[in-house]
């Protein structure tokens, strides 16, 4: 028997060589397992006991580094090694970036199973508090010197390099991200033909932490293009089985009140060919608020199916099946959704079929992603537009529907909209449409051309505009004669436009949109508007028109302008206030009546004129006056007055004003006369 003690040893600046020429490891960065070379190695050791072939010492301080670039920067441990066992126990190690405290055991037959490490060593470790930095992993294997990430590990192992196990794991990383669970490696050092599992007990994050992980992908970091509070935490569990190319996957989410399960089973053949068969399956999602949606969506409950063949990336086919049980959408809680197709060259196919008590109705789309352009048809059996939200009043509707349009932008886009067999039902009444068309098309002269044609009105808007903006530029034209609105801001790229409408069938528009208005067959609007010159020339007609129960024939609105004013002429031959009953035969109305006004500067002036020529009595009118704005206020005057009533003659003082401002009016000196009669009205009043 041998034996050799000492109480002290000091190194300094040794080096221990490994090297075996049967073994080469393909490695750029990382360790060679089969040549290691460590230097500079320093060290203070006490309690060394050599007996044969048997050694303990205790390690107050090592430091080393092996050729690849792995900096121990100081070991203590208690270290012992015999002929089957070696152990490093209550270690504290450090690197340049990490700190580790563990229990390791090596366990072999023979000292000459150091030669085959990988394989014939069995190791045993036990994981203190510790903290280790992923970059430093990627001298044992490379991939990891992508992922320098700060992590808080504690747990145990047991295993070779070549197949190793982890059980009752903690990770902790960030702010608020833990982890709790266990692995399994066999195949090591090479990560991509590893065979892996992992089992994820309870996993704990938040979006800030998931964003700020180094991933081995392009950018180094995920970027979730979703709504979810930074801090807001995601609870998680789930496995992972197979290997880097050929792998399953589960993981149930839990996050916002609500559940998320999926499945993905992937693998990568020859020649970039690659398979994915996925599924997701949620319990009331907010999807809503994970795509800064809330006012379009909310929660949503699904199943969907995803299955993804070809080559990677450029052929690659994808079929799914989305089956929505319950979604939140547009104000409505609709069921029974489908969508099942596939994508194939950047174009989505799907058929869908929707099913809600509000909803019936199924169809197709083709939509290209590169073109941004989208086929849909639609087969709609019964809507309920009043249940929808759409409608102020009970309306059901079906038709045949086919859509076209290419572009994301609805100024830019060119758009076709056909109808077939349009039924609308409003209670007791029904319309009946067998064909309604919009098309919408802007050519390169950037000139749009809007276009609405059915049985019951045609309609055309047409010239160099926006659509989203025509409105203002139109309001802020007028606003710059007379403030009559709120501001507006036109766009300058709107330069003209034309609009046209003509009421073929206005029994629709009557009943159901014009409230308090009724207009007459071949009833027409048509207008000219040049924002450049500020000229504006608009003709309105209806034959017979009535209005809140005031009837009117033969009505004519003119409106024109130039860069300095803007004029406005109406005129009817008749206007009946009150028509003659079998109980009343009193009439009351407007022979020839006409109104001018002309706009400039904030200034309105208007004549209003009319004369009952056929009457026993002589009624004739002429009144003169002025509106002016300014600031919030709107003065209005009548400065002339020529009135006869019945032969009775009427006057107006000259000297009245009544004041308009917002939410009250304020009359003052309106005197009114009618041969020895006289009514004086004054004050204010606010609501």
């Amino acid at each position: 028997e041998f034996e050799l003690k000492i109480d002290n040893i000091t190194l300094k600046n040794g080096r221990f060589r490994f090297y075996d020429e049967s073994m080469d490891y393909q490695t750029e960065r990382g360790m060679d397992y089969g040549d290691m070379d460590y230097f500079g190695i320093n060290a203070i050791l006490k309690d060394f006991d050599l007996i044969n072939d048997s050694l303990m010492i205790d390690i107050i301080m090592l430091q080393t580094q092996e050729k690849s670039g792995l900096k121990v920067e100081n070991v203590s441990t208690k270290f012992s090694i015999s002929s089957t066992l070696m152990e490093v126990n209550n270690t504290i190690l450090n690197t340049e970036k990490s700190s580790l405290d563990f229990d390791l055991d090596f366990n072999y037959k023979s000292y000459s199973d150091m030669s085959e490490f990988l394989d014939s060593v069995l190791m045993k470790t036990t994981i203190k508090s510790s903290e280790i930095n992923m970059a430093e992993l990627g001298y044992f294997s490379d991939i990891m010197f992508e992922m320098p990430n700060v992590i808080k590990v504690t747990g145990s192992g047991i295993g070779t390099v070549r197949e190793l196990s982890g059980n009752n794991l903690v990770i902790e990383y960030g702010d608020n991200t833990k982890v709790t669970g266990g692995f399994y490696i066999r195949g090591l050092p090479d990560f991509f033909t590893s065979y892996i599992q992992l089992g994820i007990q309870d996993f704990n994050t938040t979006i800030c932490d998931i964003q700020s992980f180094n991933l081995p992908i392009e950018g180094n970091y995920l970027n979730l293009p979703f709504n979810i509070k930074c801090n807001e935490v995601i609870n998680l569990s789930g496995n992972f089985k197979g290997y880097y190319t050929d792998f399953e996957s589960n993981i149930q989410l839990f996050y916002d009140e609500s559940s998320i399960n999926s499945n993905i089973v992937f693998n990568e053949g020859k020649n970039d060919s690659i398979s994915l068969v996925g599924s997701v399956n949620a319990n009331g999602f907010h999807i809503g608020k994970l795509l800064e949606m809330q006012d379009l969506m909310g929660r949503a409950s699904f199943n969907s199916k995803l299955e993804i063949k070809g080559i990677y990336p450029d052929k690659l086919t994808y079929d799914y099946e989305l089956i929505i049980s319950d979604i939140f959408l547009l104000n409505n809680d609709l069921k029974r959704l489908r969508f099942k197709g596939n994508i194939k060259d950047n174009i989505v196919k799907s058929n869908y079929r929707v099913a809600d008590k509000k909803m019936l109705a199924f169809g197709d789309f083709n939509f290209n992603i590169n073109k941004y352009s989208l086929d849909l048809n639609s087969n709609i059996k019964r809507a309920d537009i009043y249940k929808l939200g759409f409608w102020g009043e009970p309306l059901l509707l079906s038709s045949g529907l086919s859509l076209s349009l290419e572009g994301k932008d609805i100024n830019e886009m060119d758009l076709e909209l056909e109808l077939v067999d349009l039924s609308m039902k409003f209670k007791q009444d029904e319309y009946l449409l067998s064909l309604l068309n919009f098309t919408k098309d802007r050519n390169s002269d950037n000139n749009n051309l809007l276009k609405l044609e059915s049985t019951i009105a045609d309609a055309t808007l047409s010239g160099q505009f926006n659509i989203t903006t025509v409105a203002n530029s139109t309001l802020s034209l007028i606003d710059s004669y007379y403030k009559f609105f709120d501001p507006a801001m036109p766009n300058p790229e709107d330069e003209n436009v034309s609009f046209s409408i003509n009421f073929k069938k206005p029994k629709f528009f009557n009943k159901h949109l014009f409230n308090g208005i009724e207009i007459e067959n071949g009833s027409t609007i048509n207008a000219d508007i040049d924002f450049v010159n500020k000229l504006i020339d608009a003709q309105i007609y209806s034959e017979a028109m009535s209005v809140f129960g005031v009837d009117m024939v033969s009505n004519s609105l003119i409106v024109t302008s130039n860069s300095d004013f803007l004029n406005l002429n109406y005129s009817a031959d008749r206007v009946v206030f009150k028509d003659s009953s079998d109980y009343d035969k009193t009439v009351l109305g407007l022979d020839s009546l006409n109104i001018d006004t002309r706009m400039m500067n904030n200034y309105l002036g208007y004549s209003f004129q009319w004369n009952n020529s056929n009457s026993k009595l002589e009624n004739r009118g002429l009144l003169k006056g002025s509106m002016v704005h300014d600031s919030v206020f709107d003065n209005f005057s009548i400065d002339y007055s020529d009135v006869v009533i019945n032969n009775s003659n009427w006057k107006v003082d000259t000297n009245n004003i009544i004041g308009f401002i917002p939410g009250g009016i304020k009359i003052e000196n309106l005197n009114i006369y009618a041969d020895n009669s006289k009514l004086e009205v004054e004050g204010e009043y606010f609501g």
